[in-house]
């Protein structure tokens, strides 16, 4: 807490930044350095991340005054022209408390109305930046603002006659209306408001009629127009189409050249024509010299390739197309074994909207059949299966019992296995005490046995029996001493001198116990505080005298480094 006067000044530094400048001080006081903050172009930083609140010597914390500067850390200096507000804002709050018959130090009433001064600072500094009314105004003004519902979507105004807030239309968009009046009559002006929309309507007068002008000279005879025919284009149609005509100047309007274009459908198809006398034997030994001779060749018979193959020329395609739900049979002959595809890559593709197949039957009258089909379109996949190797090799099915050799298993899991060895991922045992003795565990040795009363900490708990804290007990204490709140809860100390209580590491917070000070045979032994130990008003502690008197401080831990210590309980008899 301050312990200093505070300055009646603005609690507020705005500073425009270079770039380069880290540093940027304030010169109003306050408390601790939580009391500050710190903003970059009206966006509020964080203490400890992009700046740190240090000393005129840039060590961390205030100057005695209360005053102190802003430091940015690296990657956070403000950009050039940025603009830096640095803000109190002492929290309206008050952490000393005066109890009947309790003391009341300078140090506590200091703090506090250092606090309050503070904090009236701070509401004057808002109130500055705030709209107010002007002293002269009449005490009837009432400067409430309108509730929610009825601002909403509206701007603020002040009523014409009591000059009050209100919420007026909020003009959005605009419209023009312009009406035309007769000759001498006033021009008319007005606007209307509705649904945020400014409507302006406008009323002009049209103007006096003006004299007539002087008859103009005739003009010269023109020549004569010409029309003349140019182009006539004619496009068949099909026949029953409707016959189509148009024209078009292709000149101008003195000398017009018409373009005709007519659209002729073809006549009907007559009846055929008899049957031709039959043509000349061809030089080959069949009717064709070659099958295209013939545009739609037909078989009267099987084809019969002999020792010739079905070839295409020039890396075409060769396409067998059953009509309708005709299917493409390939069958061998029964005894040697059907089709052979001596090379290349089979496609199987489908047009019907259902996934291809191949079915596989049985060796007896086709009775049976295995079918392979691809993933539905829906899953958006493409996978290859490939064949195992190996002789006799299966692949697994998800529902057949097989045998599976020299696997190995990644994820997943595993059902249905009984006694798997330890070194396959089992204990190789069926119970969980034979379980336990295979993976060299015992209940007691290795592993906790279970009970019932073992306490979980994050559990609320009864305790049937007595619980107490570990207490170091020292019967030699004098200069400098350093609790150890890590080992122990609770402290005995023999005062054989005067002793500091020096600012311990191991504190936790929540922590709580007690610290007796016994005086030795000679008593008059004091003891002086560190910086981490705080009593009420800061007042210390103030121990019995006499010799082997014995005293009883409690202590709670509120914070790291904050150890707060109870009023002592003196000369225990």
């Amino acid at each position: 807490m301050a312990t200093f006067s505070v300055n009646d000044q603005v609690r507020r530094v705005v500073a425009t930044a270079n770039g380069s400048n880290d540093s940027f001080s304030f010169s109003f006081q306050v408390n601790a350095t939580t009391d500050v903050k710190v903003y970059v172009d009206g966006t509020l930083k964080t203490a400890g991340s992009h700046y740190n609140i240090v000393d005129s010597s840039a060590a961390a914390g205030l100057n005695t005054d209360g005053t102190g500067v802003a430091k940015f850390t690296g990657g956070n200096i403000p950009a050039n022209a940025a603009t830096v507000t640095i803000l109190s804002d002492v929290p309206v709050a008050r952490t000393s408390v005066y109890t009947s018959g309790g003391n009341i130090t300078a140090a506590s009433l200091e703090a506090d109305l250092d606090t309050m001064t503070m904090m009236n600072g701070d509401r004057e500094e808002r109130d500055t930046r705030a709209l107010l009314a002007p002293v002269q105004d009449p005490t009837t003004i009432d400067m409430t603002l309108p509730d929610k519902a009825t601002r909403a979507g509206k701007v603020l105004g002040f009523n014409s006659s009591t000059g009050n807030p209100e919420a007026t239309q909020q003009v959005t968009g605009a419209a023009v209306n312009v009406s035309g009046l007769s000759a001498g009559a006033s021009p008319t002006a007005s606007v209307a408001t509705s649904g945020g929309t400014a409507t302006f309507s406008l009323g002009i007068p049209a103007g006096a009629t003006g004299p007539a002008g002087a008859t103009g000279a005739a003009g010269s005879a023109g020549a004569a127009a010409t029309v003349a025919v140019g182009s006539v284009t004619t496009n068949s149609l099909s026949a029953g189409a409707s016959a189509t005509a148009a024209v078009a100047n292709g000149g101008s309007s003195s000398a017009a050249q018409l373009n005709f274009t007519f659209g002729i459908p073809a006549g009907a198809t007559g009846p055929q024509g008899p049957q031709g006398p039959q043509g000349t034997a061809g030089t080959g030994s069949g009717d064709m010299n070659d099958v295209i001779d013939d545009t739609s060749p037909q078989l009267g018979g099987d084809l019969d390739v002999v020792t010739h193959d079905i070839v295409s020329t020039s890396n075409r395609n060769i396409d067998i197309l059953p009509n309708g739900s005709g299917k493409v049979n390939l069958d061998g002959d029964g005894s040697s074994g059907g089709v052979t595809i001596s090379d290349g890559l089979v496609d199987i593709r489908t047009g019907t909207g259902s996934r291809a197949q191949i079915k596989l039957y049985c060796e007896s009258s086709n009775a049976h059949a295995q079918t392979i089909q691809p993933q539905p379109h829906s899953a958006g996949v493409t996978n290859t299966l490939t064949l195992p190797a190996g002789s006799s090799a299966e692949l697994v099915s998800t529902t057949a019992t097989q045998t599976l050799t020299n696997k190995t298993i990644s994820g997943g899991s595993i059902s249905g296995i009984t006694d798997l060895a330890i070194s396959d991922g089992g204990t190789g045992s069926s119970t969980a005490s034979a379980a336990r003795t295979a993976l060299g565990l015992a209940i007691g040795s290795d592993v906790q046995a279970y009970d019932a009363d073992i306490v979980a900490k994050d559990t609320n708990n009864t305790f049937t029996a007595a619980q107490r804290g570990s207490t170091d007990t020292d019967t030699s204490n004098t200069g400098s001493v350093t609790l150890d709140f890590d080992a122990n809860q609770n402290f005995v100390l023999t005062l054989t001198g005067n002793v500091t209580l020096a600012n311990p590491s191991t504190e936790a917070i929540g922590q709580s116990g007690f610290i007796v000070f016994i005086q030795d045979g000679t008593g008059s032994r004091t003891v002086s505080l560190g910086t981490d130990y705080e009593t009420a008003g800061s007042a210390g502690l103030t121990l019995s005298t006499t010799a082997s008197a014995r005293d009883i401080v409690p202590y709670a831990v509120s914070a790291t480094g904050s150890i707060l210590l109870g009023a002592p309980q003196l000369a225990f008899g």
